[in-house]
């Protein structure tokens, strides 16, 4: 995995913490809003679709017409650590 993956699965994750509903849309403009270089939707789809898988979000992911957001906070920290490990 490469450190700008790492930075915009971190940015995701700080964005949805707020457990509020949020559009891919929105949260595309807040990663590239954040980085160096603009990343396309479907690259942001996927590092969702990653969290979800390898670290677990999907315990705490909710999707509805509304936007996706989490149930209760995600300590993404903690994951990566494990997921290294």
């Amino acid at each position: 995995m490469k450190i700008p993956t790492i930075k915009r699965m971190k940015l995701i994750t700080d964005l949805l913490n707020d457990c509020e509903p949020h559009k891919i849309s929105e949260i595309h403009k807040y990663v590239n809003k954040r980085m160096t270089i603009e990343y396309c939707k479907s690259q942001i789809e996927k590092d969702i679709f990653n969290l979800k898988i390898d670290f677990d979000m999907d315990e705490h992911y909710e999707g509805s017409i509304q936007g996706i957001r989490l149930t209760k906070p995600f300590n993404f920290i903690d994951k990566l650590i494990e997921y290294l490990q």
